[in-house]
């Protein structure tokens, strides 16, 4: 049967001005994060050799961030009605994954990137041998500990893990950053040329697995945690997959319009690099309406689901991803 719905964490207001959104972000979430990150910590402490390999580990993962996939993840299952504590490994089994990823997508024969939250990569510091082990560590870590949780029914742990295996993987993340790898070195240039639908699709289908799989799974993971039916399951990931896409659209706006030291990662990278975004096929003005478009039909999901559950925190977050600035 599905758990009774009763909120059990404090709605955050709306957003005050949209350049302050970050903070704004991080200052209602603030208990929140920090509970994360502490979980966070406590896994991560060296318990064996080698230390650098532990060390690497820590770098990419206890380097700030705003944690948003895993306030995802809480915030879904709260507005099912379960508490903080009963999602928070799952939140943080995640973030583990989401961090692996940013790892081997900075490393030289992917993305080649230097900076990633304001810090040297993780590759810069350690090595690229070391980064590619770290990763592989954390991807593993992350399964081993979402699979661990005895507080839960086993059946429905097993759907977390069989759910975050196939979004990790052909379902969603690698297939996704395969097909940019693709585009970017035999870039379909006839696509400039092609329908808007067309063009969409061709992008959507590369970030829906890049980035839209994982919010999916955030998304999903309460719901399927707390036995709620499969509509409200199936809502709640359609609503992940949209701000996913709303989050990568404004990724690819914030590349062009802002500065690295603002962003915390190399901008204009993107653009020089000849890699597909939303601004390079489809320009400013219509990349930022296709942001509204996305942001409306999340908000058009959660209007959806029973009118008892308190989804005043993933409004909230979609105000979010269309002010953040970086």
């Amino acid at each position: 049967m599905p758990s009774p719905i009763t909120p059990t964490a404090a709605l955050p207001p709306p957003l005050s001005e949209p350049g302050q959104a970050v903070e704004s972000y991080q200052s209602r979430f603030a208990d929140l994060i920090e509970a994360i990150d502490t979980r966070l910590g406590q896994w991560l402490e060296a318990t064996s050799e080698p230390k650098t390999l532990w060390q690497a580990m820590q770098h990419g993962v206890l380097n700030g961030g705003k944690r948003l996939r895993p306030v995802l993840l809480i915030q879904s299952g709260v507005a099912c009605g379960l508490s903080i504590e009963a999602l928070l490994d799952s939140a943080c089994a995640l973030e583990l994954l989401h961090c692996y990823s940013l790892i081997h997508d900075d490393l030289p024969c992917m993305d080649n990137d230097d900076l990633r939250r304001g810090k040297p990569t993780v590759h810069k510091v350690f090595g690229e041998t070391t980064a590619l082990l770290a990763g592989d560590a954390l991807l593993a870590l992350a399964f081993e500990r979402l699979a661990r949780q005895p507080q839960h029914p086993a059946d429905r742990v097993l759907q977390l893990v069989q759910r975050l295996g196939w979004a990790a993987s052909m379902g969603g993340l690698v297939t996704g950053q395969a097909l940019d790898i693709e585009a970017e070195n035999d870039p379909p240039t006839a696509l400039t040329q092609a329908s808007f639908e067309a063009r969409r699709a061709a992008l959507e289908s590369i970030h829906r697995g890049k980035t839209g799989a994982l919010f999916q799974f955030a998304c999903q993971a309460g719901p399927i945690l707390a036995g709620q039916p499969e509509t409200v399951i199936d809502t709640l990931g359609r609503f992940g997959q949209t701000l996913g896409l709303a989050f990568q659209i404004k990724d690819d706006l914030l590349d062009e319009q802002s500065e690295t030291g603002t962003l915390g990662k190399t901008t204009g990278k993107d653009r020089a690099s000849g890699k597909l975004t939303f601004v390079s096929v489809f320009g400013l003005a219509e990349a930022s309406d296709h942001l509204q478009a996305q942001l409306q039909e999340g908000r058009a999901l959660l209007d959806t689901l029973p009118c008892e559950m308190p989804v005043e925190p993933l409004q909230y977050l979609l105000g979010f991803v269309e002010s953040r600035r970086h």
